[in-house]
């Protein structure tokens, strides 16, 4: 079996970043380390190099070296070469792969193969002629909205089918006017499928995600405003407010555990509560003085909704309004 190395990429990365990386070992002292991209060669794993659009072009064309000619010289004085010319020079000096490894001398594995994958969204600008000649293109169609359905509807059985309708109405609606309006942006299937989540759990509140999964509150006036007429075509109101909601608490022993349930309005949430004689514990989740207010209410109870849905959960807000107390409290 191959192991796989995956290498996310990035717009700055430089050609040094690809193929090795300065670290300190356990004497202090600083060296240099392969990349999961040259581990991959020498064990003859699969790299899947993620995002090789981000890439500068010439950054992409220097791995040409490695991938086509099957040799590349290492920022530490070591270099990789072919099977055939790893084997040859083994022959001619008389010595193993460990003592040619020693003197940082590596072969690029037969079994080595490169996974790259590029989003086409910004274009090809980033596909030079100097790295067209290194990888065999295979191009995938994005799923229809019957597939994107399917999907969805597979991975959510319980997820109402009229429910699953208004969401691809306005997934349509959107992508329709994205094709006509550049400052829009469709829904990603990875989108479309969180929002799924949270709909098998609160069928009632369908415009809510979709409206946090556009991040709608920080988006400017005129946005917001174009959201909201998509949001009508596609028969999605404003979820109506609820009234004054209230914290209950319930700790239950279960086994060896002591479970607290943690209830706001029809939602609930139970967590296992940290032992009491555990000081690190406590460091790491003080005992709250918590002020209930409506609006920090009703954020702790989106924060359970999208951590029962199985998502990670990311506060954002100006310092001082709150966002420890809030994660604090949910623990």
């Amino acid at each position: 079996a191959h192991s796989v190395h995956t290498v996310q990429l990035y717009s700055d990365m430089t050609t040094r970043d690809l193929l090795q990386r300065r670290v300190t070992n356990e004497a202090g002292d600083t060296v240099w380390q392969c990349t999961a991209l040259m581990q991959a060669a020498k064990d003859g794993g699969v790299a899947i190099l993620d995002g090789v659009d981000k890439l500068k072009p010439g950054c992409l064309a220097y791995l040409q070296r490695l991938l086509v000619d099957g040799e590349v010289a290492l920022y530490d004085g070591g270099i990789f070469k072919t099977q055939e010319e790893f084997d040859l020079l083994r022959q001619k000096l008389q010595c193993s792969e460990e003592e040619l490894n020693a003197q940082k001398i590596y072969k690029v594995h037969k079994s080595f193969r490169v996974i790259a994958l590029a989003s086409s969204s910004a274009g090809l600008k980033w596909l030079q002629h100097e790295s067209q000649c290194m990888f065999s293109y295979h191009y995938i169609r994005p799923l229809s909205l019957e597939e994107t359905k399917a999907v969805a509807k597979g991975l959510n059985p319980a997820l109402d089918e009229g429910v699953l309708d208004s969401l691809m109405r306005f997934s349509e609606a959107l992508s329709d006017a994205a094709d006509r309006d550049t400052t829009l942006h469709p829904l990603s299937l990875r989108q479309i499928l969180r929002i799924a989540r949270h709909l098998a759990l609160h069928p009632k509140e369908v415009r809510s995600p979709i409206a946090q999964a556009l991040m709608y509150p920080f988006l400017p006036l005129f946005h917001q405003q174009k959201l909201d007429k998509l949001f009508e075509m596609a028969g999605l109101p404003v979820t109506p407010a609820v009234g004054s909601l209230e914290i209950r608490t319930n700790d239950e022993q279960r086994g060896q555990e002591l479970v607290r349930t943690l209830s706001i309005g029809d939602t609930s949430l139970s967590l296992p509560r940290m032992d009491v004689n555990d000081s690190i514990a406590h460091t790491l989740v003080p005992s709250v003085l918590f002020y209930d207010n409506p609006k920090h209410i009703e954020t702790l109870q989106n924060l359970m909704k999208s951590y029962k849905a199985g998502d990670h959960l990311l506060l954002i807000g100006n310092q001082g309004v709150g966002k420890n107390k809030l994660a604090d409290r949910l623990l």
